[in-house]
């Protein structure tokens, strides 16, 4: 190819990017950062299971509803969202920087699996009608899933340094 061509067509893929990012910073709930590129509400996939997880002691009848849970990625969440800037939040996705978008991945994995974990083990003693148990497991989930589930909010909002759970556990300890 050409140098010249080489040259316009970055330009044209420069150009499109900036009309993207221009598009992002007028979203009308401003739900995505300027930084990451991220948005905000795929947190709810994790708060409502970690809501749903805390109340169960009390309302276990919510169990069929923590049955229904499956991880969803990014672009999951929001082809299933029905906020309205979900489209513009999936298009920025292809655009975040790789300093937040593979941390952002792996703490969204490690979420996932720690929910699917808990979910096991706190269904299996609900199921054995062993309410003590189903009460401790949902506690430690609730403290250990919100302490990730702070990692990943600092991500999106542009946090380079975040605590990792054995930090976050220490300062608690200590405080």
């Amino acid at each position: 190819m050409p140098l010249w061509r080489a040259k316009r067509n970055r330009a044209a893929e420069t150009e499109a990017v900036e009309q993207r990012v221009s598009d992002i910073e007028k979203a009308p709930h401003g739900n995505l950062s300027l930084v990451t590129l991220l948005a905000t509400d795929y947190l709810n996939h994790f708060v409502e299971i970690i809501m749903l997880i805390e109340l169960l002691p009390e309302m276990p009848d919510l169990a069929e509803e923590c049955r229904d849970w499956k991880p969803l990625t990014y672009e999951e969440h929001f082809a299933k969202s029905q906020i309205a800037d979900r489209d513009l939040a999936r298009q920025a996705y292809a655009l975040v920087p790789e300093r937040y978008r593979t941390p952002f991945e792996a703490t969204s994995d490690k979420l996932h699996g720690l929910v699917q974990d808990y979910l096991e083990k706190i269904l299996k003693a609900l199921d054995g009608d062993d309410k003590a148990r189903t009460t401790h497991l949902c506690l430690e989930a609730v403290y250990i899933l919100n302490g990730h589930l702070q990692t990943l909010n600092g991500i999106i909002h542009g946090g380079e340094f975040v605590l990792d759970q054995k930090d976050i556990d220490q300062l608690v300890h200590t405080a």
